[in-house]
């Protein structure tokens, strides 16, 4: 969608989410299990809102304040859809919450400058990894630890927060020795790849 046509993404995306995250929506109210499916596992619809906040935070950060808080407001508005639909991933506090972060770090210096910090800095750099790692195995080993030590309420609290530093550290080496090198040769081979080209 971007490469179609870069000059409208912004547009065209909000256009495209708004109504996959509808028709989903519709499709799970009147218990239509084959379309839902497709909707979530075909174009990723409980999703789309959280991709729609970067664009509007994005649009935001380059000055275009009233398109980026159009698009923020209607990434909210999908959210309250899903939430209305219990659908999975969808939290329309969440969302309020990390919008509010990210305009808050385009609006205020010191408020970035929390989120500069050479530590965030690090967990960000490796945050696909980490992103990667918890989704699956970090949620899997929270669930079975909880269930096998039979905890839940607040000392259950313990168990994902643990396994998120674990997720961390993990992925920290995963990005210092397979991603980095990795995304250093393809940028190489890349560039040799142009070079040959201008010629």
């Amino acid at each position: 969608m971007y490469f179609l046509s870069r000059r409208h993404f912004a547009r065209n995306f909000t256009l495209f989410s708004s109504i996959v995250v509808l028709s989903y929506t519709l499709m799970r109210v009147m218990s239509h299990d084959r379309l839902t499916g497709v909707f979530h596992d075909g174009l990723i619809a409980p999703y789309l809102p959280w991709f729609l906040v970067g664009v509007g935070a994005h649009a935001w950060w380059q000055g275009r304040t009233s398109r980026g808080g159009y698009i923020l407001g209607l990434a909210m508005a999908q959210m309250a859809l899903l939430e209305i639909a219990d659908a999975t991933g969808a939290s329309l506090f969440v969302a309020v919450a990390i919008s509010s972060m990210f305009l808050g770090c385009i609006a205020a210096q010191k408020f970035r400058a929390v989120f500069s910090g050479k530590i965030l800095v690090r967990v960000g750099v490796a945050s696909y990894s980490l992103y990667l790692l918890h989704q699956c195995i970090g949620v899997t080993i929270t669930a079975n630890v909880a269930a096998s030590l039979s905890l839940d309420g607040f000392w259950s609290l313990w168990i994902p927060m643990f396994v998120a530093v674990v997720m961390v550290g993990c992925s920290g080496l995963i990005f210092l020795y397979w991603e980095g090198p990795l995304n250093r040769w393809i940028i190489k081979r890349y560039g040799m790849m142009l070079s040959r080209k201008s010629f």
